[in-house]
């Protein structure tokens, strides 16, 4: 499954992320980010590494309530503001080699205790399978951002599921690329725009 991120979504590292309510059930998903480097359409699985620019770090933080109670709005899970950190650098491709091929530990830490925990090679689907299908019918731009979805290890499916919470501390990282860290704060108590 595909989905976009807003750009009100993006922050930076050591930026906060804000839990919009209370009741938020906010979840953590460590992914590898890759950053296309060259216009990319129908482009071959094993010509994929052409289009690919460089990796950095997301944390694809995800609202699950809203995940279960509205099951298509993929969008309003995905996308509360601060819910796409990402960085703090951008490894390029010829640093590298291949993810899939060579491994590099995939991990999510919340207040230094690991929640997720594996190698790039247990990835269901590839990076150059991913770059495939997406490109199948949406044009990537240099610059674009294709997220390598999440292991095992999320929250939501532990049991009992557990959510981060104002005050904890979140670190997802890729051996090689780099960790990126970020605060959680109640969002909830801001004013209204405008």
């Amino acid at each position: 499954m595909f989905f976009s991120k807003l750009r009100s979504a993006v922050i930076g590292p050591d930026e906060p992320i804000r839990i919009p309510t209370a009741d938020t059930h906010t979840d953590w998903e460590a992914e590898l980010c890759i950053i296309i480097g060259e216009p990319a359409y129908r482009v071959p699985a094993e010509r994929a590494h052409e289009y690919i620019f460089g990796y950095t770090m997301i944390n694809d933080v995800s609202a699950r309530d809203v995940m279960d109670r509205e099951p298509l709005q993929i969008t309003l899970c995905k996308c509360p503001d601060t819910f796409c950190p990402l960085g703090p650098h951008i490894v390029t491709a010829d640093e590298v080699p291949d993810p899939n091929a060579n491994p590099l530990e995939i991990s999510t830490r919340v207040n230094g205790v690991y929640k997720q925990r594996t190698t790039t090679d247990t990835m269901i689907y590839s990076i150059p399978t991913l770059l495939e299908f997406l490109t199948r019918t949406v044009t990537l731009q240099p610059g674009d951002l294709m997220s390598s979805g999440t292991c095992g290890g999320t929250g939501m499916g532990r049991t009992p599921q557990e959510f981060m919470h104002p005050g904890d501390t979140v670190t997802v990282g890729v051996s090689g690329v780099g960790y990126l860290t970020n605060p959680l704060e109640a969002g909830w108590a801001e004013p209204p725009a405008g």
